[in-house]
C-alpha cells in the first residue's frame, strides 16, 4: 500500500471507516498521504442504505468526501500511541519483578 501511495500524485487524501483496527492503518499510512479521515459509517447516512460491497461502498465515500459531508472520527496521534508503549512496558517490567518475590 506504501508503495502504491508513494507513485500517486497531487494531494491524497486518503479515506476509511472507522472500525476495531483502523488506528493502525491510520498511523501505519499517515506520512504517505496529505490527509486521513477515519470517518464514522453510523453518522454516514449514505454509506448505510442500499447494498453493501467495497466498490459501492468506495464510491459513496468518494462522494461524501468531494461534498464535504463526512463526519470524521478522532484518532490519536503516533507520540500518544509510542508513550503508552513505552508505559506498557514499564508497567510488565515491574510486574515481572515483582512476580518472584510474591512467589516466595
Amino acid at each position: 500500500m506504501q508503495i502504491y501511495l508513494k507513485n500517486l500524485k497531487g494531494t491524497i487524501c486518503l479515506t476509511f471507516e472507522e472500525t476495531t483496527t483502523s488506528q493502525w492503518p491510520y498511523t501505519e499510512l499517515k506520512e504517505y498521504v496529505d490527509k486521513i479521515i477515519v470517518c464514522d459509517p453510523y453518522r454516514n447516512k449514505l454509506l448505510s442504505e442500499g447494498p453493501k460491497n467495497d466498490k459501492i461502498d468506495a464510491r459513496k465515500l468518494v462522494m461524501l468526501l468531494r461534498a464535504g459531508l463526512l463526519k470524521e472520527v478522532y484518532h490519536i496521534g503516533e507520540n500518544f500511541i509510542e508513550l503508552r508503549k513505552i508505559v506498557n512496558g514499564y508497567e510488565d517490567t515491574i510486574k515481572a519483578g515483582a512476580r518472584p518475590k510474591n512467589q516466595r
